[in-house]
This record gives C-alpha cells, structure tokens and sequence, in this order.
C-alpha cells in the first residue's frame, strides 16, 4: 500500500489583500501539498464558493466588513458544517479564543 498523496483546498475569509497574500506566501514555503487557496473578502462570498467547491480548511479573519467575532464563526460553521475552521485575528483576546473554540472553530491564531 502506497502513502496517499493528498492535497489540499483551503478556504481563505479575509477581507485584507496584502494579509490574504501573506497567508497564501506562508502556504507556498511551507510546502504542504496544496490544491489551491480560493479567496473570499466578505462572508456573503462563501455560500457561492460552497456551491462549486469542497474545502477542506477554512481559515477565518475575525474582522470582516460584514461580519465580525463570533457571528462569523457561527456563519461559518453553519455553512461548513464538516469542514475545520481555523481563526486568525490580530484583535483576539483569549476570552474571544476560547468562545469561538466553543461554537465550533478548531483553532486560533493571533
């Protein structure tokens, strides 16, 4: 038996270009095997990108223009129910870290 070469599909909610490009920067030298980072700057954008494609991260900007803290992680767990949510905010305090942990994200960065 072989070892399965998987890549993956991220999902990126960030609303900030010059972040979203770090991130994505972050993921090329990093080397892990991935498929392709699809890009959404608003949390209205992901129930279309849902519908086309399967993801298999999400990772979340806590700060959205029309979206923000826990409202968007409970949109996001709703809309991607089997899909791992990772937070990222640089406005986080732990109290925040550990509520949306509760409602469904998987991990948080600061």
């Amino acid at each position: 038996m072989g070892k399965e070469n998987k890549s993956y599909r991220l999902l990126v909610v960030e609303d900030n270009l010059g972040d979203f490009i770090l991130l994505e920067e972050y993921f090329k030298q990093s080397q892990l095997p991935i498929e392709k980072i699809f890009h959404a700057e608003k949390m209205a954008e992901v129930p279309a990108l849902i519908k086309e494609n399967v993801f298999d991260i999400a990772l979340l900007d806590l700060t959205l223009p029309d979206s923000a803290g826990v409202d968007s992680v409970i949109t996001l767990d709703r809309l991607l129910p089997d899909t791992p949510i990772v937070l990222f905010s640089g406005l986080a305090t732990v109290q925040i870290a550990i509520e949306c942990i509760s409602l469904g994200a998987q991990d948080y960065m600061i």
